[in-house]
């Protein structure tokens, strides 16, 4: 397929979001010599509140408050107001559908942490012209949702080359893009208004991550984008994540400063990322703090990032929501709100007393110093069965399972229908073998039977897909929604390898 006719496709693909009009229009400005700022406050003004709220975070410029929209129009200029308008709209952008590859809502947080981190050290490097590099890492994976979104063929293509090889040379991105990525990132960009010189940083991280001594008027933007991309990696703890002490190698290499400076710097670029997060209304990432950050991150229990007082305070706050997450359970455990817990389908935990399970047991898990896991299983393709015998048939489905599970778990378990067709099983002083034994265990004897049709003389067989994780004290210091995540991961691993079988997470 030629470059022409996939950039056609993405033109026209109804699953490609289109920015809003005003957004083009202000980025065309933006690269102007003479911009028409006279016009800017006219122009945005469907995205008044958010560009309000966000210039108020005070993030873009410090103790400048004012009522009047104009006026916070020209204090922001108009490269900010193009920047909170592109972040405001990838933001907004979801999943395209069950086989979307990308996990948005660890994008949106990634968006947010890369286009902080390179404002940050546009500021610290001095690096002129000032507004783009925030907008230039933003812009970091756009290309590749869209190509996945309009030719998913294309995209596992490269995919594929490159878990292959572990990087896509240029003659197998020309054989299948039509072009290099560097080409196709630029072509991509082109009717933004974007120029080729805004785009070179973008296409060029990959080079200065090879190359840390490169030299050029576009190498000092490009490691900082290529920064920016490793440490929110690694902040988030990515699957391709560097280990923090190659994060202070890349920062020595790249900005020939002491690796020590860098922990100052990041302690501002986590406070910032909160600031520009409330502005936003971005939940993932408004309540973020460096003690979490560090909580989650061994590398950077080392560095000192806090002070005793601080940890001594964030842990009594901790105790105390404990304490009161505690009491609440107990209530709702002994009256009979708990009915209301409860799945109307199965008659198992719904979704919102899982998690308010879960969260209790890993606090439990910490404090008594003992392993818990959990099992997320999903019906494979059962939306094809719904679509093949009828919502009540899968209903009846559903039932059925959820009685099978409460037949082969310990009585201790905790069993909730936690999505459409998925189930979550939370098993307290259970560790990996234990897991995977049971996990195993119904696999198994959910493929082995025969679930009875009360519309029809018949049997169905369904089977599943299981991802299963342990959560240790002292070992795993991640988050409860990163631990469900990496169970979800597992879970679709298992699925795209075929259904009908357990993966755990490593």
């Amino acid at each position: 397929m030629t470059k022409d006719r996939i950039f056609e496709i993405i033109k026209k693909s109804p699953k490609v979001p289109k920015p809003p009009d005003f957004l083009q229009e202000v980025t065309f400005l933006s690269f102007e010599k003479k911009a028409r700022l006279h016009k800017l406050a006219f122009t945005v003004a469907d995205a008044k509140e958010v560009l309000t709220t966000v210039a108020q975070t005070n993030f873009f410029f410090p103790h400048q408050k004012s009522s009047k929209f104009k006026t916070i129009i020209e204090k922001l200029g108009i490269k900010n107001v193009r920047n909170i308008l592109f972040l405001d709209w990838l933001l907004k952008i979801d999943s395209a559908g069950r086989y979307d590859p990308f996990h948005y809502r660890q994008l949106k947080k990634s968006w947010m942490l890369r286009a902080v981190c390179a404002h940050h050290l546009e500021r610290v490097l001095s690096i002129q012209p000032r507004g783009d590099l925030f907008l230039q890492a933003l812009l970091l994976n756009l290309p590749m949702i869209m190509l996945a979104r309009a030719v998913p063929e294309i995209y596992f293509k490269l995919q594929h080359a490159a878990s292959s090889s572990k990087r896509v040379n240029k003659k197998e991105q020309i054989a299948v893009l039509g072009g290099t990525l560097a080409e196709f990132e630029v072509e991509y960009f082109k009717p933004w208004g974007f120029p080729e010189k805004f785009v070179l940083p973008i296409t060029m991280r990959s080079e200065v991550e090879k190359n840390p001594n490169m030299q050029s008027e576009m190498a000092l933007p490009a490691k900082v984008i290529c920064f920016s991309e490793r440490l929110a990696e690694t902040l988030l703890k990515d699957e391709n994540a560097l280990p923090y002490t190659r994060i202070e190698s890349l920062y020595n290499q790249f900005f020939q400063r002491k690796p020590e400076e860098l922990a100052s710097s990041l302690r501002t670029i986590l406070e910032n990322a909160k600031q520009l997060a409330t502005g936003f209304r971005f939940q993932e990432l408004s309540n973020l703090s460096v003690f979490r950050v560090v909580k989650e991150n061994k590398d950077l229990m080392k560095r000192h990032l806090i002070p005793y007082e601080e940890i001594l305070e964030e842990l009594l706050h901790a105790y105390r929501q404990i304490d009161v997450l505690e009491q609440e359970m107990i209530k709702i455990q002994s009256s009979d709100t708990v009915e209301l817990l409860r799945d109307g389908i199965t008659g198992l935990y719904n979704h919102s007393y899982f998690q308010e399970a879960l969260a209790k047991e890993i606090s439990q898990s910490l404090r008594y110093e003992y392993p818990m896991s959990v099992v997320i299983l999903d019906i494979d393709d059962f939306r094809l069965f719904n679509q093949t015998y009828g919502y009540a048939m899968g209903n009846s489905i559903l039932m059925h399972l959820g009685e099978l599970l409460q037949k082969h778990v310990r009585q201790a378990d905790i069993i909730a229908r936690f999505g459409a067709d998925e189930f979550a099983i939370l098993l307290p002083h259970t560790g990996r073998v234990q897991a995977h034994f049971v996990a195993e265990k119904l696999r198994k004897q959910i493929a082995g039977t025969k679930f009875p049709n009360p519309f029809r003389d018949m049997h169905h067989h369904i089977t599943i897909s299981a991802g299963y994780g342990t959560y240790t004290p002292q070992e795993t210091m991640i988050s409860k929604e990163e631990f469900i995540r990496y169970i979800f991961l597992a879970m679709k691993q298992a699925f795209r390898e075929g259904g009908n079988r357990s993966v755990g997470v490593e």
